[in-house]
């Protein structure tokens, strides 16, 4: 059983780190709008759809008393993010890196199954949209072992970064308890 302190130390930090999380999905807006300009894919689509992603993370932090539950929504939404600026681009590869920064971003909320539940996020996505709407992933012809070698490297990145996250959360909830 966790101690007050210590749950008030992990509330205090979630709370900061979601408040920044939800700037950085609403800066999410213009970038999807720019994407859509410049690739020809719908400026409403991209304003409602971006909106709609930010809607329930953005939402939780000012709402909900569950900080956890909150930076996890984040999280998913920002893969969900991911893969909206990868379908606004028509499949660009390059845009496929925001999933890597994003992921290791993550790091920051100091919580491992923040960074599993948007890794999952992008994996689902990446399985449903190659079988659903395969340009909206990739912008050639690509096999489903291509789906897998992307699979692989977001495995490969999400292990560490999901170590990092917990070594740091042990750390923030030392710092805070003994400032508190």
């Amino acid at each position: 059983m966790k101690s007050e302190s210590i749950i008030n130390a992990e509330n205090d930090y979630l709370s900061k780190v979601n408040k920044i999380f939800s700037y950085a999905l609403l800066a999410h807006i213009p970038v999807c709008i720019a994407f859509a300009l410049t690739f020809d894919s719908g400026v409403w689509f991209a304003l409602l759809g971006s909106l709609a992603i930010c809607s329930l993370p953005v939402g939780m932090r000012y709402t909900s008393t569950n900080h956890k539950l909150t930076a996890i929504a984040h999280g998913v939404s920002l893969m969900f993010f991911s893969g909206f600026l990868i379908h606004l681009s028509k499949g660009m590869i390059e845009t496929h890196f925001h999933i890597f920064v994003s992921i290791a971003c993550l790091i920051l909320y100091a919580n491992p199954l923040v960074v599993l539940s948007a890794t999952l996020t992008i994996a689902v996505h990446h399985i449903a949209f190659y079988f659903l709407l395969p340009q909206s992933v990739f912008n050639y012809e690509a096999s489903f072992g291509i789906v897998l070698i992307h699979a692989v490297y977001v495995v490969v990145q999400t292990v560490p970064c999901m170590w990092v996250a917990k070594k740091f959360g042990d750390y923030v909830i030392r710092q805070g308890v003994t400032l508190a």
